[in-house]
């Protein structure tokens, strides 16, 4: 599996506050901004005209086809929607919610105890994020697998 970059790392273990809101900032902007029409993802108003090129050559959806517009739609509260374009999205909206709101409670609790009391949240954060990676990977590629079989 591969490492996250040491900055990353430094950031999160230095800084969990400013990383979680970040991550909840960067899904705030992403609702205001980007809506899904008719299938068609838009971001301020003009349409995103990509093409997955793993299904354009290969004549097959990828796993990933139609993450976009499932993340969009669940943070527009449209989660039937989301789950019919690829259940993944809302999973990783979840996720990252968490994630968010886990880094902001250790930015909180390591004010108020002492650096090994963090320490044992730090590591439980670490867990319960390899854990959902593993589910969120299990999960797009099961959605794959219909796909394809589906078809």
């Amino acid at each position: 599996m591969r490492k996250l970059p040491r900055d990353l790392i430094s950031g999160i273990n230095s800084a969990p506050g400013l990383v979680g809101a970040l991550v909840l900032l960067q899904l705030v902007i992403m609702r205001a901004f980007a809506s899904v029409r008719d299938g068609r993802v838009f971001v301020l108003g003009r349409e995103l005209r990509w093409e997955c090129w793993f299904k354009r050559g290969l004549g097959f959806p990828c796993p990933t086809c139609g993450l976009t517009r499932s993340v969009i739609l669940t943070l527009h509260g449209r989660a039937g929607e989301a789950w019919q374009q690829n259940p993944a999205g809302l999973l990783l909206v979840c996720g990252l919610v968490l994630l968010g709101l886990a880094l902001l409670y250790l930015a909180f609790y390591r004010t108020r105890h002492t650096p090994h009391d963090s320490g044992a949240i730090r590591r439980r954060i670490r867990s319960a994020t390899k854990v959902y990676a593993h589910l969120l990977v299990a999960v797009l590629f099961a959605h794959w697998l219909v796909e394809l079989a589906s078809r």
